[in-house]
């Protein structure tokens, strides 16, 4: 990920789900702001990770991790016949 001031963020940070350790980053980091701040933004989870190591935590070990390298085997292509498509 990165910022509009040019910072990389994709290799010391993880804003994404594909594990549990994801899911509780962004659960604690929603918890954490969104009461206060419904409209938080990234500036706001960097300066709550600064504050709560205990949340960056939870997924630094999963920092630019991609799931799907771990997981090609389980990857499969969708054609159109198995898609729905929204009626209008």
């Amino acid at each position: 990920m990165t910022w509009e001031t040019g910072l990389d963020y994709s290799m010391s940070h993880r804003f994404t789900i594909d594990y549990a350790a994801d899911y509780d980053f962004i659960k604690g980091v929603y918890e954490a702001l969104y009461p206060a701040n419904p409209h938080f933004g990234l500036d706001d989870i960097l300066a709550l990770l600064k504050q709560r190591p205990d949340l960056y935590a939870l997924n630094a070990d999963l920092a630019g991790v991609n799931w799907y390298r771990n997981h090609l085997d389980e990857l499969k292509t969708v054609d159109a016949g198995q898609t729905k498509e929204k009626s209008n």
